[in-house]
């Protein structure tokens, strides 16, 4: 019974985990380059 609930939660939090993850390494790309631009 616990496990039919914590599946679900479980690809919930690394599908969050992933987006957090990407977007957080987009927006230090997107900054690294910002930087380079102003130097």
């Amino acid at each position: 019974m616990v496990l039919r609930i914590w599946k679900p939660i479980k690809i919930v939090i690394l599908i969050i985990f992933d987006f957090g993850f990407y977007s957080a390494k987009f927006l230090v790309d997107n900054f690294g380059k910002s930087i380079m631009k102003i130097f």
